[in-house]
């Protein structure tokens, strides 16, 4: 947990520099908005993140980690919220392999590659430590691209929770995510995993302390 925290604290530190050059977002500062569909499965249903079958609006902001202009690579983001507005389910995924060791490993991708995306940290469900993966689906088409939901317990391989359909607005946006306020509920967060985000969080939203809740659920 320590380490954890000291990693955060740096991590904050970093954010507050890039502010204070005068860039408001130090991470993924342009992203474009998506909007579509998430349809789940009974797998996602089992851990809590929607009913069976049932299909729900979705919103997203993809974006690239540094801005970096093409053809440079960059790590490529994901943002997801769906749920009511009062109490939206935010789950943020970035560009990574798919394997056992891989899906924690940030990948650089060019511009217009997306690949796999993952949370690269686990969330604490009844099954064990859940890293969530969004791959690619199969109806690629310029405005519309279907994507799936995946969910890897531990080093297992990965089964699809949901079915996204999203279509890429053209339109930029700077919301913001949260998925520490804003977790699902039924997959909270390791109590070191919520302490090595919530600085740097804070941070780049400018804010001297983060007093929200850690979303580890104790």
């Amino acid at each position: 947990m320590a380490a954890a925290r000291a990693g955060g604290a740096v991590a904050a530190v970093l954010a507050r520099a890039v502010r204070a050059a005068g860039r408001e977002r130090p991470l993924h500062p342009v992203g474009t908005r998506l909007v579509g569909t998430v349809t789940w499965t009974a797998d996602g249903a089992a851990l809590g993140l929607g009913r069976a079958g049932a299909t729900e609006p979705v919103e997203a902001r993809r974006s690239r980690a540094a801005g970096l202009p093409a053809p440079l690579p960059d790590v490529v983001g994901l943002a997801l919220r769906w749920g009511p507005p009062g109490a939206p389910r935010d789950v943020l995924l970035a560009s990574a392999g798919t394997g056992p060791v891989a899906r924690f490993l940030l990948a650089p991708r060019r511009p217009g590659g997306e690949g796999t995306l993952s949370t690269l940290m686990p969330f604490r469900s009844r099954l064990g430590p859940l890293v969530l993966l969004v791959v690619p689906g199969r109806g690629y088409a310029p405005a519309q691209r279907e994507r799936l939901l995946l969910g890897a317990i531990g080093a297992g391989p990965p089964g699809v929770l949901a079915r996204l359909v999203l279509e890429d607005t053209g339109e930029e946006t700077d919301r913001r995510f949260d998925p520490v306020r804003h977790r699902p509920p039924s997959l909270p967060t390791y109590a070191w995993a919520a302490a090595l985000r919530r600085a740097p969080y804070a941070a780049a939203r400018g804010e001297g302390r983060d007093e929200g809740r850690d979303g580890h659920g104790a």
